[in-house]
């Protein structure tokens, strides 16, 4: 069955595709790129991948154009939700990014309060302070208020469903040592978020369909547990 395609601010595009499992969530996933590049197609190997999880998957593009600032790409993920659900106002629904659509994904959540049963990250910009991920999309300048390691270190938000985190041991864009941070944080909140750690892959696992195959099963036991709750 042919994508659907419709836009929303800017006349950028919101691309949907129909997964094989009629009755499974909703999959709003966020591609990366670090902010000013990427583009959903970067996913397709993922939501393949996903597809038998899934009733729908909306892919938002919401590259950020310079010199806008990086807030405003935030907000544009927001309204990227706000426009999703709006189509799609009932059913469970599943967050899910690679890279620098973390962040997106993370400030998005409430979007979807008493809808949202898991979130997917793969190799996430999850720290954006000093220590994180910082690229000339940023300016070269840190942004702790936006970083969602702060936010949950310093208990200026909770995580409104678990996490499966899957992040590459060789990964030098978004160090394991910063996932393994923000996991020890996610438990707070929410306990039986998961991290998975694939030794020998790098950044752009997403990518890499036997990385991706390897990984289902895990993704499939976390989602079916979590969206067999009320």
């Amino acid at each position: 069955m042919p994508d659907t395609v419709y836009e929303y601010q800017g006349g950028r595009q919101i691309i949907e595709r129909r997964g094989q499992n009629e009755n499974g969530p909703l999959f709003i996933c966020f591609h990366g790129g670090g902010f000013g590049g990427g583009k959903p197609d970067q996913l397709s190997p993922l939501v393949e991948t996903l597809s038998p999880l899934a009733c729908r998957f909306a892919l938002p593009e919401y590259r950020m154009t310079m010199p806008e600032p990086l807030e405003a790409v935030m907000e544009r993920g927001q309204l990227a939700v706000s426009k999703i659900l709006e189509r799609h106002r009932t059913g469970p629904v599943v967050l899910c990014a690679f890279s620098a659509g973390a962040p997106l994904a993370f400030w998005a959540q409430d979007l979807a309060k008493g809808r949202l049963k898991g979130m997917v990250f793969v190799s996430p910009v999850v720290d954006l302070g000093p220590k994180g991920f910082c690229n000339r999309a940023m300016r070269g300048k840190p942004r702790p208020d936006l970083s969602p390691l702060h936010a949950l270190s310093q208990q200026l938000k909770s995580l409104l469903a678990p996490v499966f985190l899957v992040q590459g041991g060789k990964d030098e864009t978004t160090p394991l040592a910063r996932a393994k941070l923000f996991m020890d944080f996610a438990k707070k909140s929410q306990p039986d978020s998961q991290l998975l750690v694939r030794p020998n892959a790098g950044h752009r696992l997403v990518k890499n369909e036997l990385q991706l195959k390897i990984i289902y099963p895990e993704v499939k036991n976390f989602l079916t547990e979590h969206l067999a709750r009320p």
